[in-house]
Parts: C-alpha cells; sequence; structure tokens
C-alpha cells in the first residue's frame, strides 16, 4: 500500500482537494548548449536557439524528484516521457504527477482537456462556463509549480542560459547538478529562493514536433495507450464531475445563477 503523503498544498486549498492522488508536476524545459556545427540540426529547437530539451518533475514542496538531462533540443516532452517511462522514472501505484498537453493521457499522468480554455493567461472573467474549463483552470493554477521552479532554477543560475564550451557530455550533466544543488538550499534555507525576484523571461517551454520513434518503439506506445487512455480518461472525467457539481452547489447557496 503507497504511503506518499498528500501534499499541504491539495489538503489545505478548497480548489485543489479533487487532486488528493497528485504527487507532483511534470514538463520538459530547454537548457541553452555549445553544440558543434555538425550537431546543430539536432539541438536546435523551435524557436531557434540551441539546446538540450530536458524533463523535471518537482512535488509541492519546491523540490526537484526527477530529471533527465542531455536529449536534443529538437525532441519532444512526449519522447522523453516514453524514456523516462521506460528506464527510470517510478510514479506510485495509483498516483499521477500534473502533465500539460504535449504529455500522453496515462496511468502516471493527469493531462488536461484538449480544445479547451488551459493556461491562466486565455482566461479573461475568471469564471468557468462547464466542468472541462473549471478542471482546466484548476489543473493549470496547481501545475503551476513545475513553471515557477523551472524560472527559480534559471534566475539563480546563469550557466543554464550562458552554456560553457564544454563536451555535451558535461553539459547534460548541469542541470541535474544543479538540481540536487537547489534542492540542498530548498531544504537548509529554503527563503534563499523566497528572496529572489521572479522573471518569467527564463521560463521557457518545449513547444516542438520532435523526432519520430522507431516503428517498434511506435508499436509498443500505442498498445500501451490503448490501455491506459480509457482509465486516465475516467479519472479525470470524475474529477471534472465532482469538482463541477460543489461549484454550482456552492453558486447555490450563494443565491446566484449557474453559468450558461
Amino acid at each position: 500500500m503507497d504511503q506518499t503523503p498528500i501534499a499541504q498544498a491539495i489538503l489545505g486549498s478548497p480548489h485543489f482537494k479533487y487532486f488528493d492522488k497528485c504527487i507532483g508536476a511534470i514538463d520538459g524545459t530547454h537548457i541553452h548548449v555549445f553544440s558543434s556545427t555538425a550537431d546543430h540540426m539536432f539541438m536546435r529547437n523551435r524557436k531557434g536557439f540551441l539546446s538540450q530539451n530536458c524533463l523535471f518533475a518537482c512535488n509541492f514542496d519546491f523540490f526537484f524528484i526527477y530529471s533527465l538531462c542531455g536529449w536534443d533540443g529538437s525532441v519532444t516532452d512526449g519522447a522523453l516521457w516514453q524514456d523516462a517511462l521506460a528506464n527510470d522514472i517510478q510514479v506510485p501505484l495509483n498516483k499521477y504527477l500534473l502533465g500539460d498537453a504535449g504529455f500522453p493521457s496515462c496511468d502516471g499522468l493527469l493531462v488536461p482537456y484538449h480544445g479547451v480554455c488551459y493556461h491562466l493567461r486565455e482566461w479573461h472573467e475568471g469564471a468557468s462556463g462547464n466542468e472541462q474549463e473549471l478542471y482546466n483552470l484548476c489543473h493549470s493554477a496547481l501545475r503551476n509549480i513545475i513553471e515557477h521552479i523551472f524560472g527559480v532554477l534559471k534566475r539563480q543560475w546563469r550557466i543554464l542560459n550562458h552554456p560553457p564550451k564544454y563536451d555535451m557530455g558535461i553539459q547534460a550533466r548541469v542541470p541535474a547538478a544543479l538540481c540536487a544543488l537547489h534542492n540542498f538550499i530548498q531544504h537548509f534555507d529554503a527563503d534563499t529562493f523566497n528572496d529572489l525576484e521572479f522573471d518569467w523571461d527564463y521560463v521557457q517551454f518545449n513547444e516542438n514536433k520532435g523526432l519520430p520513434l522507431d516503428a517498434e518503439d511506435v508499436e509498443e506506445v500505442v498498445l500501451q495507450e490503448w490501455d491506459e487512455t480509457g482509465r486516465a480518461g475516467e479519472r479525470c472525467d470524475m474529477i471534472a464531475r465532482t469538482m463541477w457539481e460543489d461549484y454550482l452547489s456552492e453558486l447555490a447557496r450563494w443565491g446566484r445563477d449557474p453559468p450558461t
């Protein structure tokens, strides 16, 4: 039986209590690299600069709990997830991480509804018109922790934005080492990060189409998705439905009309 505790950020929030099986958030981020001319076509990402795409997960206590570094900048978050899943990432049974729409819908991930407002900046009046919009709004707000920790990491260590002329094998180790250093500081002196002036310009997101998987990998991924997508979809629907019912009850208690 899994003993992973429920994060205080979830327990203490009426908006996030529906995500009680969530242990953190996951996303890919681009780290600038120095690359040989021959490798430019692989390291150049969709935004035009040379990078390694790194996959990180963090919990709600602001600690990194997973890192996968060294992938070409042209590779997608979904490909990183498949590599992590096949090798070393372990999500406890019946628990999940929050991922954005670039990740597959599966047992270890909870992703937003596609084609529905998601990012906080997409909301104008802050009101939800249906259960899927409400779910996406709360999902985005809770998953924001990973974007925040990326910003802090890149703000604190400029080497991530101005790459040294090291061998790529060494450059791939730098982000993971700094994640470990971040965790050390967070454990012993968390106020260091609280005092940082946060700058969203240091947050960069992976929107790449990436490189194709091998035929055998594609077949394996498809077989997995057919089985897991249904379960993951049912989980999202259950959370969204419960959340929406509570929302309507709260509106009725305050004598307000439901959204149309």
